[in-house]
């Protein structure tokens, strides 16, 4: 018995493949990991790229804050000529429109046709992005004058509510669910607030 115990434990044939199988797990695993990582990476780069792309479409689009593109920061004391910074001027401050629910802040009404246009330019780069994800943010800046007739605005698009799930990572070590992605948000001033150009 000893004799048949001794020789299987000097017994190498196989150990090639039991060595493989080993490095074939670990080399499998970094793969998987490295394609899941850089599809991770591609998706964080296109939803920054596309929130780019949607505040460029958003500065000579109509506003999605409709009626916007009609303040004027004239009043009573601040006649046509007087600079917008002037205190007598008036101001729409920060106005918020979320695609979620379709609805702006102070009143303007959320032009859904709008919002689409701008949502078709961005879904060339990344198809995931829905309504739901866009956020406009429409910031007087107190800059023209009264009787302009257009206002000067920093507009943001933010990206909101973006996941990502693991490809192949799930399988083998298993996760809670999508990842959160953060908030993408680029601005830029308005340019002249119209489609018509």
């Amino acid at each position: 018995m000893l004799k048949i115990v001794t020789s299987f434990c000097q017994d190498e044939s196989g150990a090639s493949m039991v060595e493989m199988s080993i490095i074939m797990v670990l080399l499998l695993s970094t793969t998987f990991a490295v394609v899941d990582i850089g599809f991770a990476l591609w998706q964080f780069n296109s939803a920054n790229k596309a929130s780019q792309i949607a505040v460029r479409a958003a500065i000579v689009s109509d506003p999605v804050a409709a009626g916007l593109e009609n303040f004027d920061c004239m009043t009573a004391t601040a006649i046509p000529g007087t600079w917008c910074n002037d205190p007598n001027a008036q101001s729409f401050g920060v106005i918020v429109c979320e695609g979620k629910t379709a609805s702006c802040t102070d009143g303007y009404a959320f032009s859904t046709a709008t919002a689409n246009e701008i949502l078709a330019k961005i879904a060339k780069i990344n198809g995931t992005i829905t309504l739901d994800n866009l956020v406009f943010e429409y910031e007087d800046l107190r800059l023209g004058f009264a009787g302009r007739g257009a206002p000067i605005a920093a507009v943001t698009v933010r990206l909101v509510g973006l996941t990502f799930e693991f490809i192949f990572l799930d399988a083998f070590i298993g996760s809670a669910g999508p990842i959160s992605m953060p908030d993408f948000r680029s601005t830029l001033t308005t340019e002249d607030l119209s489609s018509t150009g």
